[in-house]
């Protein structure tokens, strides 16, 4: 994930990828995990008082399963 993110104008949204590196299956465990993500302006404004997007990942870890076959 870059630390910044520009805009050029005219554009209203980007995505962006996130990696969430470690163990994330303890976090999974909990569920308490937030991002927060300040927006920050050099040329326009951001309401002071809205300037922070706090984001909650849901986390899925994945497993596999096999179901028996009946070979040995």
């Amino acid at each position: 994930m870059p630390a910044t993110v520009a805009f050029e104008d005219g554009v209203e949204y980007r995505n962006v990828d996130v990696v969430f590196k470690g163990n994330m299956s303890e976090l999974a465990k909990t569920g308490e995990y937030m991002l927060p993500i300040r927006l920050e302006a050099d040329n326009g404004t951001v309401n002071d008082n809205k300037n922070i997007i706090y984001f909650k990942p849901n986390i899925i870890v994945p497993s596999i399963i096999t179901d028996p076959t009946g070979f040995m």
